[in-house]
């Protein structure tokens, strides 16, 4: 589904999605535009809103992208009514971003948006929950030795997870 779509409101069904319907934007249209995809879009809104993903109780990190071509003052976050984001100000075509960690003992993540500035909008560009447990360690088959990351080589070694079976990972060096 569209994250900007103008009907994004939480169902059960769908599992995530706003309590009240945020305005949306989509800065596609502005030429010669070098921000990525993730920047160019999001929702905003002028009261607070929340927004509620249902998930599995467990331990979580969470990264928030917020900023807009115009200017933002005193944007706050609240994640399961602790304050993760305070009084973040943007300027035109700023972003911030933030990652944080919190624990879903409900069933569901309660992502709070507001604003208490002047520029009366709070944004929201984009939202990326990862569980902390539920990553496998990986263990390698051979010796790795010394990887230099160097941006143009590229050295394939084979590795075991809990999760999956033999692959390959590209390593630079």
């Amino acid at each position: 589904s569209d994250v900007c779509s103008s009907d994004l409101l939480y169902t059960e069904s769908r599992g995530y999605g706003w309590q009240l319907q945020p305005g949306s934007f989509d800065d596609y249209e502005i030429p010669q535009d070098s921000r990525s995809n993730l920047q160019r879009d999001g929702h905003f809104g002028s009261f607070a809103d929340a927004f509620t993903v249902d998930l599995p109780n467990d331990v979580y990190d969470v990264r928030l992208t917020m900023g807009y071509s115009k200017a933002t003052d005193a944007m706050s976050v609240r994640a399961n009514g602790a304050m993760v984001v305070s009084n973040e100000d943007t300027l035109p075509f700023e972003y911030f971003q933030t990652s944080f960690r919190t624990e879903v003992s409900n069933g569901q993540l309660l992502l709070e948006f507001g604003d208490g500035g002047l520029i009366p909008n709070w944004v929201v560009n984009g939202l990326e929950i990862r569980s902390t447990t539920m990553v496998s360690p990986i263990t390698f088959t051979q010796p790795l030795g010394d990887v230099p990351a160097n941006g143009r080589d590229v050295r394939t070694i084979d590795r075991k997870s809990t999760r999956l079976n033999s692959s390959h990972i590209p390593l630079s060096r």
